[in-house]
């Protein structure tokens, strides 16, 4: 069995924060209000 590598995207925008997250063919997005103030905030509430 061979493991498919994960891969994280993240981009911090001035609106709102992306996720990406590439698994083998799987590809998942997700979207959340970006925190200005404190960008680590929203990524690690994503």
């Amino acid at each position: 069995m061979t493991k498919e590598p994960t891969v994280v995207a993240v981009d911090t925008g001035g609106t709102f924060t992306d996720f990406v997250v590439l698994r083998g063919a799987s590809v998942a997005v997700h979207k959340r209000a970006s925190t200005p103030a404190n960008p680590a905030q929203a990524v690690l509430e994503g």
